[in-house]
């Protein structure tokens, strides 16, 4: 029996959003979440448990940390080997919760890199749209007949001519600079993922998980917006679009300035999709009320710790994500709107990890879900009473970094201890007490020594916690095919 006052659930992330790009915490580049924040209950000072897109949404949607997860790839040097391993088979995610519950499940993303079927990222859903990269050429029938058939599975004729549309336009263009299909933008991904939604069964509650990529790079715009920026000396380039591998190039501040310009226009682009989903729901679900979250699953850093110079251990890239633990890259949105259930709104300053997220939907649902092994806390009452709960001593923790040389982080609601195992090198930041930016290292100072010790035994014993993490899981060789062809092709290699 599927209670009848459980919620429809929208589930929007956007990839690689910087907090700052949303008001109250930056330039309000994006309403639509700026509207969220405010008619919604915002945790401030929320923490990603990882700064790269698998084992942060890895921890997003099992309530377990990355290692426990075990949805980890990580590059430690320059040219050195890949380590690939998927979500483990014991990890539980939310959307296996909520389908139990009776929900019916949805997703429509553009990641085709990180969100594929191979990582067991798309347990649980109903139906599951990964929206891979089209390329404009022409690769053979049986591929035309497979891309027609997925196209018009979500939007029709319409959806397929705008794509028909791209892939001339793609092919007369000889830049050979990276671009987005229109499946693969915001609107795109909200068109289709409306679709899901309007052949959803009524009887049932719905959950729909969107996860826009338009900020992630390439930072890729619409003719529209590309045309009201001016190009640096020499016009657009690769590196300007996807500066992750461009090291050889170098930059000046007109090229930082303009690879920055283009990432802050990709949010009117999902601002235009976050405005399709909220705008159109109820025209699609009248019956039951919509319980929303936002959230981003890390950062993108704009040389905030670093240098357009890449070394060897990849840790001082500059730009892009997955190689440190400044909160450019873990300081992320997460927004509950649920005004229908009596949620005012509120502002919560207490510190959050995103670590919390399942046990807190979980109680706020009422599901019969045992989250006591889960290692978050519940903000439920936070949510509903409209005040941060009384923990002031509570201390989260970050790592899984993509590129070089493994990092932690112990982080309490004034300071952050981050380490390297590797090399023993330890810094120290008053992130909660006047810097925010992490840009004076207190480890060496004296007065700071008490807290710098309590951090480290924080995460020494959160290490020892995760002594006895499971195995990780491995994948068979084709899969690892598949997978280093994705990644290559999102440019995670």
């Amino acid at each position: 029996m599927i209670p009848k006052d459980l919620p429809d659930i929208l589930f929007i992330s956007v990839d690689a959003m910087r907090r700052d790009c949303m008001a109250p915490y930056g330039a309000d580049l994006m309403p639509a979440a700026t509207r969220l924040l405010f008619e919604g209950v915002a945790f401030d000072r929320c923490v990603s448990a990882a700064p790269w897109t698998g084992s942060s949404f890895g921890t997003i949607f099992t309530g377990l940390w990355p290692r426990r997860h075990g949805f980890l790839v990580s590059l430690r040097r320059r040219g050195g080997p890949m380590k690939i391993s998927p979500l483990g088979p014991d990890a539980r995610l939310l959307a296996e919760m909520l389908k139990a519950a009776g929900y019916h499940t949805m997703c429509s993303q553009g990641n085709g890199g990180c969100c594929i079927a191979q990582f067991g990222i798309d347990r649980g859903f109903d139906e599951y749209a990964v929206w891979e990269k089209f390329d404009p050429r022409f690769q053979g029938w049986a591929n035309e007949r497979r891309m027609l058939r997925r196209v018009l599975a979500f939007g029709g004729l319409s959806r397929y001519a705008r794509l028909a549309l791209y892939r001339l336009r793609r092919t007369r263009d000889r830049r050979g600079l990276p671009d987005r299909s229109p499946v693969e933008t915001a609107p795109g991904i909200a068109d289709a993922a409306l679709s899901l939604l309007r052949r959803a069964p009524s009887d049932k509650p719905a959950f729909l998980w969107a996860n826009f990529m338009d900020m992630h790079e390439p930072y890729c715009l619409p003719p529209r917006l590309e045309r009201t920026l001016v190009p640096p000396p020499g016009g657009a380039r690769r590196v300007h679009l996807a500066p992750a591998f461009c090291f050889d190039e170098a930059l000046d501040e007109r090229d930082k300035d303009y690879m920055r310009s283009r990432y802050d226009l990709t949010a009117q682009q999902v601002n235009k999709g976050m405005n399709m989903l909220l705008d159109r729901w109820a025209a699609c679900r009248r019956k039951r009320p919509r319980l929303t979250v936002f959230v981003s699953d890390h950062g993108e850093e704009f040389w905030d710790h670093g240098t357009d110079i890449r070394n060897e251990s990849y840790d001082a890239r500059g730009v892009s994500h997955g190689h440190t633990l400044f909160g450019e890259l873990i300081d992320v949105p997460w927004i509950v709107h649920w005004p229908q259930a009596g949620v005012r709104p509120a502002r919560i300053g207490g510190l959050a990890s995103t670590v919390d997220i399942v046990p807190t939907l979980v109680d706020l649902l009422a599901l019969t879900e045992d989250t006591r092994r889960l290692p978050g806390v519940s903000q439920a009452r936070s949510i509903t009473a409209g005040a941060a709960a009384a923990d002031a001593g509570r201390i989260v923790f970050a790592d899984s970094n993509y590129y070089g040389a493994p990092r932690q982080a112990a982080i309490s609601a004034t300071h952050k201890l981050l380490h390297c195992p590797e090399t023993g090198e330890a810094q120290l930041f008053a992130w909660g007490e006047g810097d925010p930016k992490e840009k004076t290292d207190l480890a060496k100072s004296p007065g700071h020594k008490p807290v710098a010790e309590k951090l480290a035994a924080a995460l020494d014993r959160w290490n020892a916690e995760l002594a006895d993490a499971s195995p990780e899981a491995d994948l068979d060789e084709e899969e690892k095919k598949v997978v280093a062809a994705r990644l290559k092709a999102w440019g995670y290699l």
